[in-house]
């Protein structure tokens, strides 16, 4: 495994996944991380996301809840970093990304993967019923059936 995309979308599900990854990822050397949020609130021609990939404040237009959410995977991104960077993962092996929803959660999370020529996705698994699979849709169950990479899938930590 020589380059992960940790798909981030500010659950507890991915608290867990995030920790279960920062206890295996500083012990794989040359091991590269991307932390990428598919952002359902923003509008698919904003270029304000741009900036949250570098890690500059932003200016959301729009509306309290876009600011929000920007606020929210940034904030989270600041936490999953830390994580790993004190477990012992270089920080110069970490970036992040966030772009607005384009084909559906799961495709977005694959191209992404695929863009930045990924081996590995990681996702976090809410744990849902059938039914409530049904009804809401799941991404992990999406990449499990999409997905041309290896797919880790790590549930909350009971």
């Amino acid at each position: 495994m020589r380059k992960v995309l940790f798909a981030v979308d500010c659950s507890p599900a991915t608290k867990s996944a995030a920790e279960y990854l920062a206890s295996v990822v500083p012990h794989l050397p040359g091991c590269e991380v991307t932390l990428f949020s598919v952002m359902t609130g923003i509008p698919y021609d904003s270029r304000e996301l741009e900036k949250l990939s570098d890690n500059v404040p932003l200016e959301v237009h729009g509306g309290e809840d876009h600011q929000l959410e920007v606020q929210q995977v940034q904030n989270f991104f600041q936490e999953i970093t830390s994580l790993l960077v004190d477990n012992g993962f270089p920080a110069v092996q970490l970036q992040t990304s966030a772009k607005p929803l384009r084909r559906g959660v799961a495709l977005d999370i694959i191209d992404e993967a695929l863009e930045q020529e990924c081996d590995t996705i990681v996702v976090g698994r809410r744990g849902l019923s059938l039914v409530q699979e049904m009804l809401q849709g799941s991404v992990s169950h999406d990449l499990m059936h999409k997905a041309p990479l290896a797919l880790w899938v790590i549930g909350e930590t009971p």
